[in-house]
């Protein structure tokens, strides 16, 4: 196992040593040569993407966490990490969201899709079904605007894409954005 800081999104992610190999151009193990980070810290196998300034959070290919050994990876071009070979149906994505504000989040994916593709965004009780449009090739990314998930308390919370069994076509993702949509719901017990 091994760690890498993704300065971009200023996030230390928990990467397989299969992995390692595949992006040795980039800052592999920073957080572990910087003593910032240490094997088996919790906190780093599973990174809380920081909120920026106007509440948006940004989860990247590379914080999520992906079925056992299937074909799903997540790929390296350049600096940006891309979920790659999501073929199975049976396959999905899931991500830990540490939201402190109760909201109504809009959410969007940068995907790429040689054909029109259909999946379900799950977000605590909530599943929204969701149709991916082509977007010409797999690394041809767009963003996609996917739906609106209600966040009624502050706290960690799952986030899991998983294909549509009768409309899934295989698709890239890059990453899933969390927009508030400036529409406050009022938290559980009030």
């Amino acid at each position: 196992m091994g760690y890498i800081y993704d300065d971009r999104v200023n996030e230390v992610q928990n990467i397989g040593r299969s992995k390692m190999k595949k992006i040795r151009g980039i800052a592999v193990l920073a957080g572990l040569m910087a003593g910032a980070v240490t094997q088996g810290d919790d906190s780093a196998s599973r990174p809380e993407p920081i909120p920026q300034p106007d509440g948006t959070i940004r989860l990247s290919a590379a914080s999520a966490t992906l079925p056992p050994p299937s074909g799903t990876q997540i790929e390296y071009s350049g600096a940006q990490g891309s979920i790659t070979g999501w073929k199975l149906r049976s396959d999905t994505v899931e991500w830990s969201v540490l939201l402190a504000t109760p909201g109504i989040y809009s959410v969007t994916a940068e995907l790429g899709a040689r054909r029109p593709s259909r999946l379900t965004l799950s977000f605590g009780q909530e599943t929204v079904p969701c149709a991916i449009p082509a977007t010409g090739e797999y690394n041809h990314y767009q963003p996609i605007w996917l739906g609106m998930v209600t966040v009624k308390t502050p706290g960690e919370h799952k986030l899991l894409l998983t294909p549509d069994k009768r409309g899934w076509q295989p698709v890239n993702l890059r990453s899933v954005t969390l927009s508030p949509a400036n529409r406050p719901v009022a938290a559980e017990g009030e």
